[in-house]
């Protein structure tokens, strides 16, 4: 069991994402607190459940702004690739890496 009290805690599920490269020439898109879908996120071979906050632009992409919990009692708010996001309801999160994901936000 990792160490509750880690700041490094969200590693234990898994590699942290690749470095963003920040896009300044588009936008950020936000969901209000009240429409943010749910998600799944994909973290260490596994789909946790979560919720979108926030589409942000990177060069050649979108990551996503995402909580997620692994488990009771804890969640983590990160930005992660948009490829590591799928819909609530998605019925292919057993998938694996096939499959349908966000590239990002609809246009």
């Amino acid at each position: 069991m990792p160490d509750p009290h880690s700041h490094h805690l969200a590693e234990s599920y898994g590699p942290p994402p690749p470095a963003p490269v920040w896009d300044p020439s588009r936008e950020s898109r936000h969901y209000a607190p009240a429409d943010r879908p749910l998600v799944y996120v994909h973290r260490g071979g596994h789909w946790y459940r979560g919720t979108l906050h926030a589409w942000q632009p990177v060069e050649g992409g979108w990551y996503a702004l995402v909580d997620w919990t692994p488990r009771v009692g804890c969640t983590f708010v990160t930005h992660v690739p948009a490829s590591w996001v799928r819909e609530d309801g998605d019925p292919d999160i057993s998938g694996g890496e096939d499959g349908y994901r966000w590239a990002g936000p609809a246009v």
